[in-house]
């Protein structure tokens, strides 16, 4: 199941975690909206024959979406007698597969007509222009008043002008998470994983946390590398694990749904008045590590007047 390829840059930090409550199976009355509306078009007028897809179903690109009324053209190339004849149905309506034909209104002036066909012969034979058009368009997406994740922007889209039109969109934090978690973005600027136990990050890579809201959020489903990742969480063997744990890193390169940016270093203040910040310890009495991905254990913080 790889329903679609989105690409993440990430950096390694805190875990978002998404909650919700159980749902009562009821019955509502209700009219959906759609959060995104897509136009379609096709390079030739006609009327809709058959829709190859229904509400709700996932489609990709290339799939077949809708066929149009092609009777009168069939019709004329069945009452083709020879191949010559058949040729000549092909040349008429050959034209509008491959592209959308160029009209002029009757009784265009000449001169017209030939700057018209020099200005647009000579736009697609411009190698600037050729080169555009053989380019990919892409957003890049990322929270809004960060000067790092500006500049790291900046050095991305240099990166990559080679062969995509970067388009920038940064947005508030809350409607970044969202359109993260129900996959409306291209490529976007993240932090991620880093937990102490890597078994920790397997949210973020299971194939059954795709969903309509996504903790996967390139919504990318690989069951060799689930059985992988649970592998290595069963383990207590540390070489197995290790290894387990090269080939999961090999698969996230190979698949290129990650760009590992940079490691994120927490830098904690506190007031002369905050005790306790590294005096969390285990059961057993054993010191545990005082701060995690930005996180405080406040279980054994306390402060004096």
């Amino acid at each position: 199941m790889r329903p679609r390829h989105r690409l993440m840059a990430a950096t390694t930090g805190a875990l978002l975690l998404i909650s919700a409550a159980p749902l009562r199976a009821e019955k509502y009355e209700c009219l959906v909206e759609p959060y995104i509306r897509s136009k379609i078009g096709v390079s030739v007028p006609g009327i809709i024959d058959e829709m190859k897809v229904d509400r709700g179903d996932y489609v990709k690109k290339g799939q077949v979406l809708f066929s149009l009324q092609s009777g009168v053209e069939r019709a004329a190339y069945d009452l083709a007698k020879s191949e010559e004849d058949r040729q000549l149905f092909r040349l008429i309506f050959g034209p509008w597969t491959y592209g959308r034909p160029l009209y002029a209104p009757p009784g265009t002036d000449p001169a017209r007509l030939a700057a018209l066909r020099a200005a647009l012969v000579a736009t697609l034979k411009d190698p600037a222009y050729r080169e555009e058009a053989q380019k990919i368009n892409m957003e890049l997406q990322y929270p809004a008043g960060s000067v790092v994740l500006d500049q790291t922007s900046d050095l991305l889209i240099q990166g990559w002008s080679g062969s995509f039109n970067v388009t920038v969109q940064t947005l508030p934090q809350d409607e970044h998470i969202q359109e993260a978690a129900l996959g409306q973005y291209n490529v976007v600027l993240w932090r991620q994983f880093g937990a102490e136990d890597p078994a920790l990050d397997n949210v973020w890579l299971l194939c059954r946390t795709v969903g309509g809201i996504s903790l996967n959020w390139p919504k990318f489903c690989d069951p060799s590398r689930d059985e992988l990742l649970l592998q290595a969480q069963a383990t207590t063997d540390e070489a197995t694990r290790i290894d387990l744990y090269k080939q999961i890193e090999q698969k996230l390169h190979d698949d290129y749904l990650y760009i590992f940016l940079a490691h994120t270093l927490w830098s904690n203040a506190f007031a002369e008045n905050v005790h306790g910040v590294c005096d969390r310890v285990s059961p057993e009495d054993v010191p545990l590590r005082c701060v995690s991905n930005g996180r405080n254990w406040f279980s054994s913080i306390w402060m004096s007047e």
